[in-house]
C-alpha cells in the first residue's frame, strides 16, 4: 500500500467512526391508522438501566 492509499483508508475509518446526529428511537411515538388517518396507539420506548422496554397505550 502506498502512502496515499493509507491516508485514504485512515480518513475513511475516521469518517465511519464519527457518530451521526440521527433522531433517537427512544421516547413517545403515536401510531396512525393508514386507512382512517386516526391515531391508534401511543408507544413509549424506554431505555432503563438493565435493558430496553416499551409501554403501549391504546387510544
Amino acid at each position: 500500500m502506498g502512502r496515499r492509499s493509507k491516508w485514504i483508508v485512515g480518513i475513511l475509518c475516521l469518517l465511519m467512526y464519527i457518530p451521526s446526529d440521527a433522531q433517537s428511537v427512544f421516547g413517545r411515538w403515536k401510531t396512525i391508522d393508514d386507512r382512517t388517518g386516526n391515531p391508534k396507539a401511543i408507544i413509549a420506548i424506554l431505555e432503563p438501566r438493565c435493558g430496553y422496554g416499551q409501554k403501549v397505550r391504546d387510544l
